[in-house]
């Protein structure tokens, strides 16, 4: 049972002309659930945003943007295979292969699926100017993914190519 709190003598006659409050934390207490919720589902889809920001400044071009993004992605989710393999996309864009060789390793210690990580080993080894390891290692892999496959494809005539085979390279 709450107690009720007495006013001073002098304020007795001005106690009905003052504004009766509700008690602060019944009314504090749905907004502060509220807001505890949406902060703790927030971590998830705030990940997935800075993925899908840098996944887009590299579909644009925007390297030096998608660097800024894929580190800073880093530095909230440091053992995130996904945030490791884009950092190593954005890297090899700007043209650092060695930090790009060791973004990727990261990601497949980190348990990235070998399928993402193909088509970016081979540009690696393309950039490398490793063409006859790119066929080697890639001439008969397979992914369920068509993505996937297709970059692959590519990469795999690009070696063709560079070793001079050119109706191989047409035949991928």
């Amino acid at each position: 049972m709450r107690r009720a709190m007495r006013a001073p003598p002098l304020l007795l006659p001005l106690l009905p002309l003052l504004p009766r409050r509700p008690p602060l934390l019944p009314c504090l207490l749905p907004a502060l659930l509220a807001a505890a919720l949406v902060l703790a589902g927030c971590g998830a889809s705030e990940k997935a945003k800075q993925l899908a920001s840098v996944e887009q400044r590299l579909a644009a071009d925007d390297v030096a943007g998608a660097l800024i993004e894929a580190r800073s992605a880093l530095q909230s989710q440091g053992q995130s295979a996904p945030a490791r393999l884009l950092l190593a996309k954005a890297l090899l864009a700007s043209g650092d292969i060695g930090g790009a060789e060791i973004e990727a390793e990261r990601a497949a210690q980190l348990g990235m699926a070998a399928a993402p990580l193909a088509p970016l080993r081979a540009r690696l080894l393309l950039a490398r100017r490793k063409p006859a390891e790119v066929v080697q290692q890639f001439k008969s892999a397979t992914f369920d993914d068509a993505k996937t496959m297709a970059e692959l494809r590519v990469q795999l005539a690009q070696a063709h190519r560079e070793l001079g085979d050119l109706d191989a390279a047409g035949a991928e």
